[in-house]
């Protein structure tokens, strides 16, 4: 009976789009989840739903901030508008830095905008 619900728990922790409460945190996982992603998977809880990605967007983030702890990565919203929030993130040093938007639902939940939203004419 505990396995069962270990695996449940497992499942939903992994749950793709389900996002954490800041898009500041949502950016800092995602940092910390693609440096041992093996699979797109790995990293979809934090990206918004219905954004196509790459294992290459992937390690895109992984190697901009290398070895750098997510908590020490610099993370400053640069602007916000309704709930689009663009950020701007770099390394303590300023030597990388990567401009992201996160989609914020009300402080319920934020994940990021990662790779490139379908157009809905290819379709």
């Amino acid at each position: 009976m505990v396995l069962v619900g270990a695996t449940i728990v497992a499942v939903q922790s992994k749950s793709c789009g389900r996002g954490v409460h800041t898009s500041e945190a949502a950016l800092r996982a995602l940092i910390s989840a693609s440096r041992d992603a093996s699979d797109t998977h790995d990293v979809c809880r934090y990206v918004t739903p219905g954004f196509e990605y790459t294992m290459s967007d992937v390690r895109t983030i992984a190697n901009t901030f290398g070895t750098i702890d997510p908590a020490d990565v610099t993370v400053t919203t640069t602007d916000q508008l309704s709930t689009l929030v663009f950020l701007t993130t770099s390394t303590p040093d300023g030597s990388a830095s990567l401009d992201i938007t996160a989609t914020d639902n009300e402080g319920k939940r934020a994940t990021i905008d990662l790779g490139s939203y379908p157009d809905p004419d290819d379709q």
